[in-house]
């Protein structure tokens, strides 16, 4: 809603700004030699990143939308350029001093808008142009100005006049020009009908395309009146289209750290849930397998110990069958709650292992260490006092064996860990539950 609001007042603004302009647009403001190449050249850079930034977006989200729209400004952006070269006092010493300047003016924004058309009328068909690539695109739109520009060449000599000999300053109002000034317009309003029409569902580089459809079609309706080149109303025109192409390429950058970082939380989402059990939050075994292995070789290489203890909820499946499934997720959660508190060390793990059975990697811990920590835990599941009137005390209890290595004269492996503490945890079970043993 802020972005169509802010959208609302740019148009109201540029409307404004091109109301009070159109009055006063035949003031000289005198010849700038250094205007027309700084204004190419902000219009051919402007354009340019604008389209490079679409092309990427579109390669990286697969959008052929953004492809064909990249396509789009690459043309605006290349199509300045035979307009520059053959403006007078830039290069009139290499090109000469002509008026199809004009035409190659005209040239420019008939493209651009032509280039719009087509992509809201293509664009929603993206199955029909889902082979092209970066490359095709940027030949397509190349060929297309190369052959215009030509075109226009070859035809100068029969192209009606549109500004007067001598300085090529002033134009010819005739009903040509006039009706050029009109299509010019009527150009830009059917490409902005069609974005805003066909363009579903409205993003915001297109509803920001829209403005500056408008304040390009106002520019080309203030052609209706101009009376030359150097005027105010010149001057302001070519302003106008400068801030359209500002405006564009900051909407597109700010959209684009928007989808990035939109990226960046999926996929951290994604890890996430990869790495974690969905209803405790604590690691999965996938996780435990990687960690473990980074752990063990951590632990020789630093000549420090590493325990593990395998966890298990004594009589699990009794307490399931007595107060429900619901009601066990809940027991599930409030001891991996507290399985979490002891992994304390960066590289400590609280792993649910499968089912009603938990692990806790701990790093650099003895075997001594460990089986305090342990105690702990168990003390801390007891004093919880979880009701479970299958169990002995009444409450939910659990048991636990640990597994260590030695560092230089443990033998094994990461997985030789789990097999020990397997064993251990069989014997806490045989030895009445609530309890535990080591290896």
């Amino acid at each position: 809603m802020e972005q169509k609001s802010a959208a609302l007042f740019a148009v109201i603004a540029i409307a404004v700004m091109a109301g009070s302009v159109k009055l006063i647009a035949d003031t000289p403001l005198g010849i700038s030699i250094k205007f027309v190449p700084a204004f190419a050249a902000s219009m051919l850079v402007l354009n340019l990143v604008t389209a490079a930034l679409l092309m990427n977006l579109g390669y990286f989200f697969k959008s052929t939308g953004s492809l064909l729209l990249g396509g789009v400004f690459l043309i605006r952006a290349i199509g300045i350029i035979p307009h520059f070269l053959s403006f007078p006092t830039t290069l009139e010493t290499v090109t000469g001093q002509s008026p199809i300047t004009a035409w190659y003016w005209i040239a420019w924004h008939a493209e651009f808008a032509l280039g719009l058309i087509f992509y809201a009328l293509a664009a929603d068909r993206a199955a029909h142009w889902k082979e092209l690539t970066v490359v095709d695109i940027a030949a397509i739109a190349t060929s297309f100005v190369l052959v215009c520009m030509v075109t226009l060449y070859l035809c100068s000599p029969w192209l009606p006049t549109l500004l007067r000999s001598g300085d090529f300053q002033e134009p010819v109002h005739s009903l040509t020009a006039k009706l050029l000034v009109i299509l010019h317009v009527l150009l830009y309003l059917t490409a902005l009908t069609l974005v805003v029409v066909r363009m579903r569902p409205f993003t915001i580089v297109q509803l920001w395309l829209t403005v500056c459809l408008v304040g390009l079609a106002i520019d080309a309706a203030l052609g209706l009146s101009w009376s030359g080149r150097f005027t105010l109303g010149w001057y302001f025109g070519r302003a106008l289209n400068i801030l359209t192409s500002l405006v564009m390429l900051l909407v597109l950058m700010a959209e684009a750290v928007r989808l990035f970082r939109q990226t960046a939380d999926a996929n951290h989402d994604l890890h996430h849930k990869a790495s974690h059990d969905a209803l405790t939050g604590l690691y999965n075994r996938r996780s435990l397998d990687l960690g473990l292995e980074l752990a063990w070789r951590q632990s020789h290489r630093d000549h420090k110990p590493l325990s593990l203890a395998l966890i298990d909820i004594d009589n699990f499946k009794l307490f399931n069958d007595t107060y429900g499934h619901p009601a066990g997720d809940q027991c599930l959660q409030n001891v991996s709650k507290v399985l979490q508190q002891f992994a304390r060390r960066p590289g400590d793990m609280a792993v649910r292992y499968g089912g009603e059975e938990f692990v806790l990697l701990l790093t650099g811990a003895s075997e001594t260490d460990a089986a305090l920590t342990l105690e702990q835990f168990r003390q801390a599941i007891c004093d919880l006092e979880l009701p479970h009137r299958n169990n002995p005390g009444k409450i939910v209890t659990v048991s636990i064996g640990i597994a260590s290595s030695r560092p230089l004269t443990y033998a094994g492996n990461a997985l030789d860990l789990i097999s020990a503490a397997d064993k251990a945890l069989y014997r806490a079970k045989h030895a009445g539950r609530n309890a535990i043993r080591a290896a």
